[in-house]
């Protein structure tokens, strides 16, 4: 008499559905726990045309949920001191290996000082983004920097956009529609909330 049941499935199969469930969950953990946004990757020719124009040489650069250190990277081949924070402990390990002269921290950029940033890099959710800008008013210095890519930092009022890159770059401390120009890098300046094309 045969057995009844679940019929012998391949083993392979169950390995390839354990990785591929596991992935997901890698990937999403942060958004589901709301620490953080489901992983996804940043257009680096935008964040190194960024980082160009607000200039990050010898500069602490906060990379608030690094990822796999793609960013920081940039923030090391520019000149600029990295500082990233990952909760996930895989992506974590990963940007230890890959960004080696920046300081990698495991942990909630919830919980993590601002205080001594220059520059503050973050490409989150829009939910997420409203949280961090109490965070970043409530800690960072007067004229931090902030760069956010693809969403809009709310209560923080835009030095430049450049919608084509999806690129967002704030002062902390400058007023609403900031009527004189505003200093970046290199004696550059560019007009309160003017739109770059």
């Amino acid at each position: 008499m045969a057995a009844v049941g679940w019929p012998h499935a391949d083993p392979f199969l169950g390995l390839l559905l354990a990785l591929v469930l596991g992935i997901a969950v890698s990937l999403l953990w942060p958004h589901l726990l709301r620490v953080g946004a489901a992983y996804s990757v940043s257009d680096l020719r935008a964040v190194r045309s960024a980082f160009e124009l607000v200039g990050v040489r010898g500069k602490k650069v906060y990379d608030l949920g690094c990822g796999t250190g793609d960013v920081l990277r940039i923030v090391e081949d520019m000149g600029g001191i990295g500082i990233g924070v990952e909760i996930d402990p895989v992506r974590w390990l990963i940007c230890r290996l890959r960004a080696r002269r920046s300081r990698v921290i495991l942990g909630d950029m919830y919980r993590v000082p601002l205080c001594d940033a220059d520059i503050i890099y973050v490409f989150q959710w829009p939910s997420v983004n409203r949280r961090l800008a109490l965070k970043i008013l409530s800690e960072a210095r007067p004229d931090t920097v902030v760069v956010s890519y693809y969403w809009e930092m709310p209560m923080l009022t835009p030095i430049h956009i450049d919608r084509d890159k999806r690129i967002y770059v704030y002062r902390v401390g400058t007023p609403n529609r900031a009527a004189q120009p505003t200093p970046l890098h290199n004696g550059k300046t560019l007009n309160g909330g003017a739109t770059s094309q």
